[in-house]
């Protein structure tokens, strides 16, 4: 991990299309691990105007929330590491005052109660919706309190990471 965070600290002072950018830290992970070292992620570039670029290789889909609904971006491309020559493609959307953007990591959906079912990316979609027109933080405690419900006693297996990105108007 730390390796990769120096990889995309030297890269970002470079400006590229994020899609590059990906192809550019790919290319020198590859090179400098073994074959069973490989990272998922998405990354994201927002622009004043709303507009984002997402580029996923290989991690959760980010949702973005709007009043029309819920969209999933999945990823189009594979892990970092992997292969050598990798090619990465972006979405774009636009970002509407009141939208978000939720970014999360799979300790949320792949989360289990005592009957074993998955959290799974539909009840974060509902869920998500449902909590459109709160504060971010609002939003990331409403699904982390449903997330406990749902669990109940069960143990926590993995990490979970979430951020909410919110254009205001």
């Amino acid at each position: 991990m730390s390796q990769l965070h120096a990889i995309f600290r030297s890269l970002i002072s470079t400006p590229q299309p994020i899609d590059n950018l990906l192809e550019r830290a790919n290319r020198l992970l590859s090179e400098s691990t073994s074959s069973s070292h490989f990272a998922t992620l998405v990354s994201v570039r927002a622009m004043p105007t709303g507009h984002v670029e997402i580029c996923n290789a290989g991690h959760c889909a980010p949702l973005l929330v709007t009043k029309n609904g819920v969209t999933a971006f999945e990823s189009i491309g594979l892990p970092l590491g992997i292969f050598f020559r990798t090619e990465y493609q972006c979405h774009t959307a636009l970002l509407e005052p009141g939208d978000s953007l939720l970014l999360y990591t799979d300790g949320l959906t792949e989360a289990r109660d005592s009957a074993d079912r998955e959290y799974g990316e539909e009840r974060l979609k509902n869920l998500a919706a449902s909590s459109r027109n709160l504060q971010p933080e609002e939003m990331i405690s409403g699904i982390l309190k449903d997330l406990d419900a749902f669990r109940g006693v069960t143990s926590k297996p993995d990490d979970l990471t979430m951020l909410v990105l919110r254009r205001t108007a």
